[in-house]
């Protein structure tokens, strides 16, 4: 959908991270196979997250699309608030 995709990208980083930390996965060390489980495969989903983080949610995103609207003077969001005339 791509609707606050950067901040919630980089909460869901964040997250993957801490709780591999507060897990004690890394703590375990490398092989994500082994009994209790590594860190390498946290670490790959929370680095692949922290990447739309940094690209965004791309050009058919609901992102997008609010800020082209809001470039050209068109935003829905001011036109609902009344503030902006049709």
């Amino acid at each position: 959908m791509g609707l606050f995709t950067r901040p919630v990208a980089l909460l869901a980083s964040v997250y993957l991270l801490l709780s591999m930390l507060w897990g004690g996965h890394f703590h375990i060390g490398y092989v994500w196979a082994l009994p209790d489980g590594g860190y390498e495969f946290g670490v790959f989903w929370a680095v692949m997250v922290a990447v739309f983080a940094v690209v965004g949610g791309g050009p058919l995103s609901v992102d997008s699309s609010i800020r082209q609207s809001a470039s050209q003077g068109r935003s829905p969001w001011l036109r609902a608030a009344g503030l902006l005339s049709v």
